[in-house]
């Protein structure tokens, strides 16, 4: 529980009552834990407004949750990176349909573009 906690500085007692005013107010402990975690506030802080298995637990949901996004985010970065690499010409190709989009062609316009050109799929990943 909260006793495993080493005591706080005046400093950071301030910042902790803070958080421990909205769990008194209602705020459910999920919300104080992200906001915390929003906020930057250290660890052996937040160890002060929590419980420790509570935090422990939502700690490794958010981390989870972060691996999933940042690999989700990679995936739509290097769009087509589970297939082979382009060739030149493919390459060439994907070109002239990405500046399109950064002229802010909206994307629907630009695949169907793509499929009247005959692109093939691969490349238009």
């Amino acid at each position: 529980g909260k006793s495993d906690a080493p005591p706080l500085s005046y400093d950071e007692e301030l910042v902790a009552s803070k958080y421990r005013k909205m769990t008194r107010i209602g705020a459910s402990r999920e919300v104080v834990a992200e906001k915390m975690a929003l906020d930057c506030i250290p660890e052996h802080i937040q160890d002060n407004v929590l419980p420790a298995d509570f935090l422990k637990q939502f700690r490794e949901e958010r981390e989870r949750k972060q691996k999933e996004e940042e690999e989700a985010a990679g995936q739509r970065q290097r769009p087509g990176f589970q297939v082979a690499r382009l060739s030149e010409e493919e390459e060439e190709m994907k070109i002239k349909y990405q500046k399109m989009i950064k002229m802010g062609m909206p994307e629907g316009a630009v695949a169907q573009k793509m499929n009247t050109d005959g692109v093939p799929e691969h490349v238009q990943q």
